[in-house]
């Protein structure tokens, strides 16, 4: 069963409940990058994917989210993405906000996958777009393990959970 990310207009520019809940779903989002990335720094995937390749240098490039531990989306949405440069530097949009890290490329090789915390700018958004976007940057800091087949990038946590992407042609198309 596929849950259908959803959002409805309008943004919160002012302070309130909605701006307080997310900011501490952002703090959460950080603290968890924090843990995840020692975490990964400590031990190893136990999961073994064999059908992609590792990430390595194929993962540089634009990257578009298809599928966040379960949500997917309608042709019309904006999806969260992702942005690779050949120096490890990673940003993009994460469902309501701008996000930064850094990807340990040296790691690719294995088909690790290790970001440092990620950083995102503040602002509230629709109830639907916030849900994406804390899934998607959860599931970004819990990614461990890289891989790439064709078009395709998939990202797995240590339980095996999927963040996948279908990488973005130069034109800004699929």
């Amino acid at each position: 069963m596929n849950q259908r990310a959803r959002s409805s207009g309008g943004v919160c520019s002012r302070g309130g409940a909605r701006a307080g809940a997310w900011t501490a779903a952002v703090a959460a989002v950080l603290v968890l990058a924090a843990g995840g990335f020692l975490a990964g720094a400590l031990g190893g995937c136990a999961a073994s994917h064999k059908s992609e390749e590792p990430a390595g240098a194929s993962i540089v490039g634009t990257w578009v989210a298809r599928d966040v531990q379960g949500l997917t989306f309608t042709p019309d949405e904006r999806r969260p993405d992702m942005t690779v440069g050949a120096d490890g530097r990673v940003h993009g949009f994460a469902g309501v906000n701008r996000y930064a890290t850094t990807l340990d490329m040296g790691a690719l090789s294995d088909g690790e996958f290790r970001v440092s915390p990620i950083a995102a700018t503040k602002m509230a958004g629709p109830p639907g777009a916030m849900r994406v976007e804390m899934k998607f940057l959860e599931a970004l800091s819990a990614a461990r393990r890289a891989g790439v087949k064709g078009q395709t990038l998939t990202l797995w946590d240590e339980r095996g959970q999927r963040l996948t992407f279908t990488r973005q042609d130069e034109r800004g198309g699929e």
